[in-house]
């Protein structure tokens, strides 16, 4: 495959509707990040210090979106994206008024139950976020789109935590949450500059999209038409990547309760050192998505996938065989640093050989299949962390990423020339 340099030079052009989309994401995903931190140490407090009721905040934000994501995949595909982005903006203002007035009565019951109300119409929002790129940016541009995002999302993981715990710590729990109710309003007020992202046609060019979408309008949560539009792939490029992708979350899930028990148990760290590896995992991954965007026009996504999967097991046998935090950290700095390119890649080979049509489906059905996959994991890995020690739990971790590796094998075969 050859490029022209003038075509290299000149970057893919984003142009006005993307930049309006990045905007109002950016000023959602700060508002996310700063009410996230804000629930958790305030649950945390109002239950004397019980890390019972952190898992209940998150099994509330978080099962609500995986029993919905398909049927809001499904609106996505339906209804206009753009109003369906302003409407979900404008109910999680209201959703972080409830629970900011949750917190000052002193009520569990309503904020858990505010995060639920409000999980679910963040849901609508992300399937139709998923699905709106690709109608606002060209083909060739979507990489560097993708990596846009990816880099503004890593960015505000980072400075979102460490801000609304400073704002929790001098005022409590009111100005961060007025912040972020604010912030979905100030998203849903960008969001009316977008062009008009009506539901996309009934047929699309390959004659594959019609039947589907029709299918699919038969079934209440549009499940099936998601499936198919994931695993019917001519190619089955996108069935094999997604493997890979769901491997890849399965890693994150043990990591994510493992690490904590690791350092104390098998390097004689104290807990709290695992801030480090989450400093380290988002700063690695700002770095390269932030480079990606400049050479967006150069990364096949179908290669880039298989190159960071095989990248990435390297990482995950470091930590899992690492006697040392400095061996630890960088076993997590391999991982983040080909994590970002993995996600690019996935995500622009979902918006790419999904029909238009079906792209909220197959956003919501990704959307449910990762979540789910993630609290398997987590689940899974404390499990095998309590009776086999948390090197064991590592060891699962590094399985499971060399899983989604040789999954990569049959990328070739499945994409045959594909790029």
């Amino acid at each position: 495959m050859t490029t022209s340099a003038t075509t290299r030079q000149a970057p893919p052009t984003l142009g006005r509707g993307f930049r309006v989309f990045w905007g109002s994401s950016a000023v959602s995903l700060a508002g996310d990040a700063l009410r996230g931190i804000t629930v958790v140490l305030w649950l945390y407090a109002a239950w004397g210090g019980s890390a019972r009721a952190v898992a209940l905040g998150v099994l509330a934000e978080r099962l609500p979106a995986l029993v919905v994501g398909p049927g809001m995949g499904a609106l996505a595909d339906r209804y206009d994206r753009k109003q369906i982005l302003i409407v979900s903006n404008a109910a999680r203002a209201a959703g972080s008024g409830a629970i900011l007035w949750g917190m000052l009565s002193g009520s569990v019951p309503l904020v858990l139950g505010a995060l639920a109300a409000s999980a679910i119409a963040g849901g609508a929002g992300t399937a139709a976020r998923g699905a709106v790129l690709p109608r606002l940016v060209a083909k060739d541009a979507l990489v560097r789109a993708n990596s846009t995002m990816t880099t503004t999302e890593q960015v505000t993981y980072i400075l979102g935590p460490l801000l609304g715990a400073l704002l929790y710590g001098k005022s409590g729990p009111a100005v961060a949450l007025t912040a972020d109710a604010v912030s979905f309003v100030a998203a849903a007020l960008l969001q009316r500059g977008l062009p008009p992202l009506s539901a996309a046609p009934r047929a699309v060019a390959n004659g594959r999209g019609r039947d589907e979408a029709t299918d699919g309008d038969g079934a209440a949560t549009g499940v099936r038409a998601g499936i198919r539009a994931l695993l019917n792939s001519r190619d089955r490029t996108l069935a094999v990547a997604l493997g890979t992708y769901l491997c890849v979350v399965l890693q994150a899930g043990i990591n994510n309760t493992v690490l904590v028990a690791f350092l104390p148990a098998a390097l004689d760290r104290p807990e709290g050192d695992v801030a480090l590896f989450s400093l380290t995992n988002g700063v690695a991954q700002v770095l390269v998505a932030g480079l990606l965007i400049g050479f967006a026009a150069r990364l096949a996504p179908v290669s880039a996938l298989s190159l960071s999967a095989w990248v990435m097991v390297c990482g995950g046998w470091v930590l899992a065989g690492s006697t040392s935090l400095y061996m630890a950290l960088a076993g997590v700095l391999v991982i983040a640093l080909a994590g970002a390119p993995l996600q690019i890649s996935f995500t622009t080979l979902r918006q790419t050989r999904v029909p238009d049509a079906l792209q909220g489906r197959a956003t919501g059905l990704v959307s449910t299949l990762s979540g789910a996959a993630f609290l398997a994991a987590s689940q899974g890995g404390a499990w095998l962390a309590d009776h086999a020690g948390p090197r064991a739990g590592l060891v699962g971790s590094a399985g499971a990423l060399t899983t989604g590796a040789l999954l990569t094998l049959f990328l070739r075969h499945a994409g045959g020339r594909a790029a």
